[in-house]
């Protein structure tokens, strides 16, 4: 079973207003700057369930692998278990640098 996971660009429009306008803004009252956040909370939870997920079956092929004493068997398990460790190192960046865009994103306020 092998897995590949596809990187995505995640970015989020901030909202801009005019001054001429001498309208009065609310920070955090545009509903496009709530729907980014949003999405960008929802995508950090999906990286999360996808981390886990990889976690577990790692400890399955972990576990396989101590078990088995079967020489064919151990290299498949152990092919396997290298790519689900770099599936968990892609999607751990993939967190970090969405982590990375979420602190941009507040600290532009």
């Amino acid at each position: 079973m092998l897995k590949w996971v596809q990187r995505q660009s995640f970015r989020c429009s901030g909202s801009r207003t005019r001054d001429n306008d001498k309208a009065v803004v609310i920070e955090g009252s545009d509903p496009r700057v709530a729907t980014c956040r949003g999405k960008l909370q929802n995508r950090r939870s999906k990286l999360n369930q996808e981390i886990n997920k990889e976690l577990r079956l790692r400890a399955g092929a972990e576990n396989l692998f101590k078990a088995t004493t079967n020489k064919k068997l151990k290299e498949t398990v152990a092919v396997e278990l290298s790519f689900v460790n770099s599936n968990l190192q892609l999607l751990k960046e993939q967190l970090a640098e969405l982590n990375s865009s979420v602190e941009l994103y507040q600290s532009d306020r």
